[in-house]
């Protein structure tokens, strides 16, 4: 079959010959060479090739559905998506293999894993109200659940096999009385609530960390692991390590077992090696892979320190808060002169303009800029030394709100993008050399 010009083709086993425009489809014959062989009529589905100039045309073609037969199901209402889980779909996702080693898929263990995510169908609803309850249907009924105790009025959510398959950053979730704070969460993940305890959202399976036993402080050498804050995943899923402080100063990676609980290693982190410095806001997953790798022994999967890692460059920090105008970015230990870069920065990518002249007095420097409505503050604080090193942050200029409260909500979305912007220019190398070194 013939077809003209440059198009995208869905269909079976076609092979396209470019020059020609020319698609062509073969049958897999028997042994014999015979292509089909068929008692009597034979009845066959019906196949199709569509045909179109771009992709997206084809996604969104009824084609398909109109040669489709009615559905003879007069109610289709209680129909709702599902998800389907696979090594055939994993190995596509690229999380598991066919093949032996680390990361194959067709075990027992994950076979079971399938299974109990099927019999854990159903909804769930994690509720925090100083404690971390999950809340399920039983028989009809909901049930709830506690997992988790939560700090104060807050508890924290962490996907231990987030995007990458690593941890992503913490969110924390305050209790409120405010259904427009509720937020959905992938269900095919791990999570860590509130730094004790592992939620499988495909199974609704818990298991608790067992941090604070005597034997766990044996196992990590007087260290505590901070509460949400996982930097690693294990290739296997099977072990997490979690970023821990000890007295004077010093810091650790201790790794878990999500199956025990168990401590199975800590690794005393030392702060010129990996480059971490006295700035413990760069301990974070990104800088662990870089510094870190696993590798598998008869005990499971370890943890240890790479040989001969390149320095990361450093980039800012963007806060968030459960209060809309109190999102911040900040840059740590960084030159005078890096409160101009930023400001320029502003002003070339985002269209900022200055909202008044910037001031000076002995504790830094401050401006105000306007991007659109808004209004923010930029504010260098000077360190008492060196005296040219200080911190640079950037929050919401509440006094000078210049939209309707509704469109507060916009704030976060601003600061997040002048966040991930700049940092994108320091992460290439970009003015690295106004940063105070380690």
């Amino acid at each position: 079959m013939a077809l003209p010009g440059k198009i995208a083709a869905l269909g079976d086993i076609f092979g396209p010959n470019e020059a020609r425009g020319v698609y062509r489809t073969d049958l897999v014959p028997w042994a014999d060479g015979t292509r089909v062989k068929c008692v009597g009529a034979l009845r066959t589905p019906w196949r199709v090739l569509l045909v179109g100039p771009d992709a997206a045309g084809l996604l969104t073609s009824d084609l398909l559905l109109n040669l489709n037969e009615p559905c003879r199901i007069a109610n289709t209402a209680w129909i709702s998506p599902m998800t389907y889980m696979g090594i055939w779909w994993e190995m596509h996702l690229g999380t598991h293999t066919w093949t032996p080693g680390d990361r194959h898929g067709a075990t027992t263990a994950r076979a079971l894993a399938c299974i109990d995510a099927a019999a854990a169908a159903g909804p769930a609803v994690l509720a925090v109200n100083r404690e971390v309850f999950l809340v399920t249907l039983r028989n009809g009924q909901p049930h709830a659940e506690l997992i988790a105790n939560a700090k104060a009025d807050a508890a924290t959510i962490q996907a231990l096999d987030g995007k990458g398959g690593q941890p992503e950053a913490v969110t924390t979730v305050y209790q409120r009385n405010d259904v427009k704070d509720a937020r959905e969460l992938p269900g095919d993940r791990l999570y860590l609530i509130s730094g004790s305890t592992v939620l499988d959202g495909r199974t609704l399976r818990t298991s608790r960390l067992a941090i604070s036993s005597a034997e766990s402080r044996r196992q990590r050498g007087e260290y505590n692991p901070e509460p949400g804050k996982a930097l690693l995943l294990s290739p296997r899923k099977s072990r997490t390590a979690l970023f821990a402080r000890g007295d004077q100063n010093r810091v650790a990676l201790v790794v878990v077992d999500l199956g025990s609980g168990e401590v199975t290693q800590h690794l005393p982190i030392d702060r010129d090696q990996t480059y971490l410095g006295e700035l413990d806001y760069y301990a974070d997953a990104t800088w662990a892979a870089r510094y870190f790798e696993w590798s598998s022994s008869g005990g499971g999967e370890v943890l240890s320190l790479r040989r001969n890692a390149a320095a990361i460059p450093k980039i800012g920090w963007h806060l968030t808060s459960g209060n809309t105008l109190d999102h911040r970015y900040r840059l740590l230990a960084v030159e005078t002169s890096m409160f101009d870069t930023f400001l320029a920065y502003t002003m070339a990518q985002h269209g900022a303009v200055m909202d008044g002249e910037s001031t000076r007095d002995n504790f830094g420097r401050t401006a105000n800029i306007r991007i659109g409505s808004r209004t923010l503050t930029v504010r260098w604080s000077r360190f008492e030394s060196p005296p040219n090193f200080g911190h640079l942050e950037v929050s919401v200029n509440q006094y000078k709100l210049r939209a309707p409260l509704l469109n507060e909500l916009d704030f976060p979305e601003l600061i997040a993008s002048l966040a991930n912007g700049f940092n994108r220019e320091l992460a290439s190398g970009k003015h690295q050399q106004l940063i105070q070194k380690d």
